[in-house]
This record gives C-alpha cells, structure tokens and sequence, in this order.
C-alpha cells in the first residue's frame, strides 16, 4: 500500500514513450548507413553529375561563340533567374521574359537591345529551358534533398551518451546498453565515412556495420508495457480497493480516538441546543405579544397619546394636528408612531418643515419619558438647530420644567438658546439649580473648558467677580515692572469693562426689553423709572474712561501706564452703579 501503481503506470509508460523514441533514432541512423542507402546516395550523385555534364556540353556546344565562358554553369543560371525575377516584377511586369521588343532594354546592363543581343537573350531563355538543363536540374535537386535527409539521421555523441543512460540507468540493463553504445559508435563512423565520400568519391568506406540490438530493444518496451498495464490493472482491483478502505478506516479511527472527548462533548452540546430549541418552540411570544398588545391598547396606548397632546401644547406645535398611534408589536414590545390626524398614512417626515420634526420628535420623546418612573438624566445635542424663536423659547421653558425632575444637559452653539435657557430658570419655580460650562477651540488644539459661560452670556457681578481675580493674578507684572506684560493686562481690563459697562445698561433696561427677544415686558417699564440722569452720567463716564485707557497715546507724551488700585477702582465704580441701580429697581413699584 505504500505505493501508488495508477502514479507508477503513468511513469513506466512515460519511460517507454522515451525508449521508443530512441530506438526510432537509431533505426533511422542505422537505415542510412546500410549498403542500399549508401548505394542509392552514390548513384543519385552519379545521375546528378552525368545530367549536369550533358547540359555543360549541349552549353558549350550553343555558346561556343559568346565573349565570356562558362555559359550555363550554376552560377550563370542564378544571374539568369534574378534577372528573370527584375524583369517580371519590376521592370516589365506581367510581360514574358526576356522582353526583346523593339525599343526594348536589357535587364543587365541597362542598354537598348541591338539585334546581336535580341538573338543572345532568346538563345540564353532557350538553353535553360532545353530538356537537357531541366534534367541536370531535377537530378541535382534529387540529389542534394537524399544528402539532406542522410545528414538529419547522424546523431551526435551526446545524444548516444543519453540513450546509453537510459538504458543502462532507467531499464537497469548494462549489457545491452554496452552492446548499444558499441553498435552506435560503429554507426556514426560508417556515417561520416559515407559523408566524406559524397565529397571525395575516392573515399574508402571501411567501418564495420554492426548489428543493432533491435530485438532486445523491443522486448524492453513490451516488458514496459506488460508492467503498466499490470499496474493499471491492480490499481483498480477490487483487492487494493479493499485495502485503501480498511487503511482509511483505521486512519481514521486513529484521529477519532485523540478527538473522542471532544466529539462526545459536542454530541452532548448539540443535545442540549436541541432541547432549547424545543422549549423556545413551546414558549414562543406570539400570544405574549398579543396579550402585551392588548394591554399597551387598555393601559399605555391612551395614557402616552395624552401626554404626547400635552407635549404638543407645551411645545406651541398643537396647530400641526399630530397624534401618537399604536402600530404594532414586536416580542411582546409595543411600538408606536407619530402621524397626522387628518391623514394618518401619510408619511410624517415628508410634510412637517425640519423644524416642526424636530419638535415632534422631542414631544414623542419627552412623552415617552413622562411614562417611566427612572430619574436618570437626560443629554439633549443642540434641541433647537432648525427652530423660529417661538419654539425656542416653549423648548427652553419644557427642559427647564424637566429639571425638576432629573438632571438635564443641554450641548447648544446657540447662544440665544442659552439666555433663553437662563430666563426661563430666573422665571421657574422652584429655581433649579443651574451651572454653565463653555468649551473653547484654539488655533490648532480644541477642548479648552471653563466652568462658567461665554463672555456675551455672563451676568456684571460675575464678569466684575473675574476682572477682579484676573487683576489680583496679574499685578505682579506691574510689582516686577514687567511694562508689556502690564499693558496687555490693562488692554484686557478696560476693553472687558468697556463691554461690561454694555452688558450693565442691557440688564438695566432687561425689565422690558432684551436683545435676541421679540417680546416687551410692559410690566417692568416701572423699573425704568429709577434710573436717572446721574446714572446715565455715571455710566457714560466710566465707559468713557475704560474706552481711554484702550487708546494709544504719542509716544512723546510718555503717559505712565495706570497702576492697579486704578483698575481696581473701576471695576469697584461698575460693581457699585450695578448694584444700586438693581436695589432701586428691585423697589420700584406703581403707586
């Protein structure tokens, strides 16, 4: 079995294509070697010679009178027919050659035919086609194709080395493959001998022709062929089938027998997977989906549809007639969907401006949530992108409302969204508690935070509050007389009271009017009244101070610097008109 007899076929018959192939050189070799071979190449030659001595005769005899010799040799004849070739192709084409007609020129020297050389040219044609010249062509021709043919049968001493070794090597058989070689080298002397005689027919041809071993050769390749055909027929018995099966039994039972835990193992699992699959069968959710259907329908279905009206209100969206409807349920999960009342198929996203689905998709969520009882909190990612600033105002007032009830992010780029935001949790009651981050980008880094909102967002007592942190930070550049250091210091103060000074009228007159807001407050405008013209006087002054300390002055006046306790006592004057101002109208009423 260690063996395969259809893989040893297949090289016994490629080893007897091989053997066949040499004995068919050496046959060949041996065959134009014989006496008859070398006979009939010695007359082909004798026939050749007598032809083309007959035609160099009837030539000698036709041209005994031209100018120059050898008239009819081969050489003459390869002139002749190139010059034939010249005149029908280029020259005179489609015309008999020679062309000898009156006016006409010679192919060979260019010159205009004279009768003498009309007669000349007609005579040459005549020769080559006489029956003597064509006879000594076709014998010549006879000749040279049989020493062709001799030449291809000789074989070089390479060659016999491998046929030599195939036989001594591949067949195992040393004496014939001795007897071969001797045979050989005999042959391929006799060979060139014969070859050297076609040249010198003095030549001798005295090497002994010795018998090739063909009968011996043929029993090795019927050997070979009795051998493959043996192993073609075992290779398919029924004997060798039943030996691979029984070694590919045992095999694998030698591979099962390091991975039996393991199958017994997996035969278990898949007994196991299959006890589930029957019990998942017997406990499918099809009637816990229906059951849970009809009680989303007595219990959730009206109670979230009510909320969500109630989320529509909030949001001033209620002008959109939208309801929640109950679609379907999935594993026992009821799900439902937003659609328009007056026409429920048709699709919600298609008619509702980006805006408006925004705020329906907030109302849906808000409702859904009202339904729980967790507290956990609630990330919102810019609510308001897309929204008019009613909206923006009901969506800021229902997330404060929310936080009451849990924690309530809100992420805005919007700044208005923002105050917004903190109006209606100055108006909510209770308060909630609120805290205002802003995250900030530089030129090529992001995520600077602070814990307090922009700037344009920030209250006076909280931007005073920093000014003056800043200011007790940074006086140490003037302590140290770091003067460029100092003048960015002052240029932040000043410019950021001159902007506080703006943000300090803007809540003096907020009572009634705020930027980014269309509505007018009328019952605040009491609170006006407690400003006066002392305090108008008192912000232009200080606002004119701040804008002076951020002018540039001529160098020639050498203007020093203001020192701290100057800055210091404007934010205290900004601070002070601030909070006295919000005291007088904290108590200003109608009478």
């Amino acid at each position: 079995m260690a063996g395969d007899p259809a893989r040893a076929a297949r090289q016994l018959a490629a080893l007897k294509a091989k053997v066949v192939g040499h004995i068919a050189r050496l046959d060949g070799l041996f065959a134009a070697i014989g006496d008859d071979s070398a006979a009939e190449l010695s007359r082909l030659a004798a026939v050749s010679e007598a032809a083309r001595q007959a035609a160099q005769a009837a030539s000698g005899a036709l041209f005994a009178g031209e100018p120059l010799p050898h008239i009819g040799s081969e050489v003459w004849q390869s002139l002749w027919e190139s010059a034939r070739a010249f005149s029908v192709e280029a020259a005179y084409p489609e015309r008999d050659f020679p062309v000898t007609d009156a006016g006409s020129v010679c192919v060979l020297c260019q010159q205009e035919l004279s009768p003498q050389a009309t007669n000349r040219l007609n005579r040459f044609e005549a020769f080559v086609r006489d029956d003597s010249q064509q006879r000594a062509d076709t014998a010549r021709t006879a000749y040279e194709d049989a020493v062709v043919a001799f030449a291809q049968m000789d074989l070089t001493l390479v060659e016999l080395a491998v046929i030599v070794a195939t036989i001594r090597d591949d067949l195992r058989q040393d004496a014939l493959a001795t007897e071969v070689r001797r045979a050989g080298l005999h042959a391929l002397w006799r060979h060139r001998q014969i070859s050297r005689r076609h040249a010198d027919p003095a030549a001798v041809i005295d090497a002994e022709l010795v018998a090739l071993p063909h009968q011996a050769l043929a029993d090795q390749v019927a050997d070979l062929e009795a051998r493959g055909e043996a192993l073609d027929a075992e290779a398919g018995s029924p004997a060798r089938a039943a030996l691979i099966a029984e070694r590919t039994e045992l095999a694998d039972r030698q591979w099962l027998n390091g991975i039996k835990a393991d199958v017994l193992a997996q035969i278990e699992r898949l007994k196991q997977i299959k006890a589930l699959e029957m019990a998942q069968r017997d406990t499918a959710t099809n009637r816990i989906t229906t059951k849970s259907t009809e009680i989303a329908q007595a219990l959730v279905t009206d109670a979230l549809r009510a909320q969500f009206a109630r989320e529509v209100a909030s949001l001033e969206i209620a002008g959109l007639a939208v309801e929640l409807r109950q679609q379907n349920s999935v594993q026992g999960v009821p799900r439902f969907k937003v659609a328009l009342t007056r026409k429920p198929m048709a699709s919600v996203g298609q008619v509702l401006s980006e805006g408006e689905h925004r705020c329906v998709a907030l109302a849906a969520f808000m409702a859904e949530l009202a339904t729980t009882e967790n507290k956990s909190g609630i990330v919102f990612d810019d609510p308001v992108s897309s929204l008019d600033h009613m909206h923006r105002e009901a969506v800021a007032k229902r997330l404060i409302a929310e936080a009451a009830n849990r924690q309530v992010i809100v992420f805005t780029h919007d700044l208005a969204f923002l105050f917004e935001l903190n109006r209606a949790a100055d108006e909510a009651q209770p308060k909630p508690q609120v805290a205002i981050s802003s995250v900030s980008r530089g030129s090529d880094k992001a995520g600077f935070c602070r814990s307090e909102p922009p700037f344009k967002a920030r209250r006076v007592t909280d931007i005073t509050t920093s000014l003056t942190n800043q200011l007790a930070n940074e006086r140490y550049h003037f302590d140290q007389g770091d003067q460029d250091k100092w003048r960015d210091t002052v240029k932040s103060i000043a410019g950021s009271l001159r902007d506080t000074w703006e943000i300090a009228v803007e809540e003096a007159v907020g009572h009634v009017i705020r930027r980014l807001s269309n509505e007018v407050k009328t019952p605040g405008l009491v609170k006006l009244t407690a400003i006066t013209v002392a305090d108008c006087e008192a912000m232009r002054d200080g606002f004119g101070r701040c804008s002076e300390l951020l002018h540039s002055v001529a160098p020639a006046l050498n203007r020093p610097l203001p020192q701290p306790d100057i800055l210091a006592a404007e934010i205290a004057a900004l601070s002070s008109w601030t909070d006295d101002l919000r005291q007088r109208q904290n108590a200003a009423k109608l009478p």
